[in-house]
């Protein structure tokens, strides 16, 4: 469980820089160019957002006992019985 605490505080120091590095990207860069948009930190801070989620789903599986290979919530777009 402490490991999954360490991966989530990392990720949000990930959060953090690429957010100041986005304001930094938008005062550079034209922020109407998609091709811009694909480069810049925003690309990369949904990815952190999303392996946050994912080590947010892990973590309640496992401080409510859950196996986290069982746990439908892990998986929300898979349906199993």
């Amino acid at each position: 469980m402490k490991n999954v605490k360490d991966i989530r505080d990392e990720l949000n120091m990930l959060k953090a820089i690429l957010s100041h590095q986005m304001s930094v990207w938008n005062q550079l860069h034209d922020t109407g160019s998609k091709k811009d948009h694909f480069r810049g930190p925003a690309y990369y801070l949904n990815d952190i957002k999303e392996m946050d989620s994912q080590a947010e789903r892990i973590q309640g599986a496992v401080s409510n006992g859950i196996s986290p290979s069982k746990s439908t919530c892990l998986h929300p777009h898979q349906n199993t019985i």
